[in-house]
Formats: C-alpha cells, sequence, structure tokens
C-alpha cells in the first residue's frame, strides 16, 4: 500500500513539473522575442517568428476586411483592389525581422537613421493565455501605448513560434501612413 501511494505521489509530481514546464515555454519564447526586439537584434527575432505565416495570416485578415468595407459600394471593388495593393506593401514590410522590430520599437516601418536609437518598446505583456494545446497568445504593449496580440503556436520541432499578429485598424492605418510619407 505504501508503494502505491508513493508511486501515486511520483505520477502527480511528474504531471506537474510536465504541465509547469509546457507551459512555461510559450513565455520564455515571447521573453525572447521581447528581448530580440529591445536588442533590436533581426537573428534573435528571426528566430521565434514564423514570418510566412505571419504573412499569410495578416493577408488574409486585411483582405476580408478590405472586402467587407466596400461590399456594395460604388466602386467597392476597385477601392478594394486599390487598398490590397497599399496594404501589401504593408504587410510585407512588417513580415521581416526588420520590419516588426521597427513598428516594435518606433511605431513606423521606415529605417531608423543609424545607429538607431534605443528601442522605445515597454515590452510589456499582459491577457496571456492559453488557446489549447498548441496555442498561446499575449498582448505586447508597443511605444505609442497599443496592443499588438502575438499568437503562438508549437511548431513540428515542439518550438513555440508567434505565427500571428493582431492589431487595431487604426494602428494598421498608422502603418500604412508611415510608408506613405
Amino acid at each position: 500500500m505504501r508503494n502505491l501511494h508513493r508511486l501515486a505521489m511520483l505520477g502527480l509530481v511528474t504531471v506537474f513539473a510536465v504541465t509547469a514546464c509546457t507551459g512555461l515555454a510559450p513565455m520564455r519564447t515571447l521573453k525572447k522575442l521581447r528581448d530580440g526586439l529591445q536588442a533590436r537584434d533581426e537573428s534573435a527575432v528571426a528566430a521565434v517568428v514564423d514570418f510566412a505565416s505571419v504573412k499569410r495570416n495578416v493577408d488574409a485578415r486585411v483582405e476580408q476586411r478590405l472586402s467587407e468595407a466596400n461590399e456594395g459600394k460604388l466602386l467597392g471593388g476597385i477601392r478594394a483592389a486599390v487598398g490590397e495593393r497599399l496594404a501589401a506593401r504593408v504587410v510585407e514590410k512588417l513580415a521581416t525581422p526588420r520590419g516588426l522590430i521597427n513598428m516594435a520599437c518606433d511605431g513606423s516601418l521606415k529605417m531608423p537613421p543609424s545607429p538607431p536609437p534605443p528601442c522605445a518598446l515597454k515590452g510589456e505583456l499582459a491577457n496571456s493565455g492559453s488557446e489549447g494545446d498548441a496555442r498561446y497568445s499575449a498582448d505586447l504593449t508597443l511605444p505609442d501605448g497599443k496592443q499588438l496580440k502575438l499568437v503562438l503556436e508549437r511548431q513540428a520541432d515542439k518550438q513555440w513560434r508567434v505565427v500571428d499578429m493582431l492589431m487595431s485598424p487604426e494602428s494598421f492605418e498608422q502603418l500604412r501612413k508611415s510608408i506613405a510619407d
């Protein structure tokens, strides 16, 4: 009976340890991302962000927003096509390590002066939590006080990577204007 009790306790401790380690892995990834952004380290950012997935997810969301905004409007198709072309430029720049660093540190997709100023990213993480076994999200506070929702997924190699970024339409418009200026 004592051996059964010890075995049960060992099982509980093991389950607790595995759960704790699994729950901490996405937070470690977010910390690496935040540290990479603050250091303006492109290779550190690239190591924890799946930019192909980010581009695909942001492109799809922008296309849907533009389609909904222009549905049933006079010249809506033309407006949507022009809007998609402008939005594609923003997404193309954002979906790179340099673009993400510039957006997070400077609030712009333009190249900073050389040498770049210190990163203004506060790096506060809020509203973090699991969205199932292989998804996790957290809000990152940007220099302008706005939130960027980061969505992470556990990849085939068991590493957590950012696969999507959600920002307010106002923030996206601000980035679009930073390219046009």
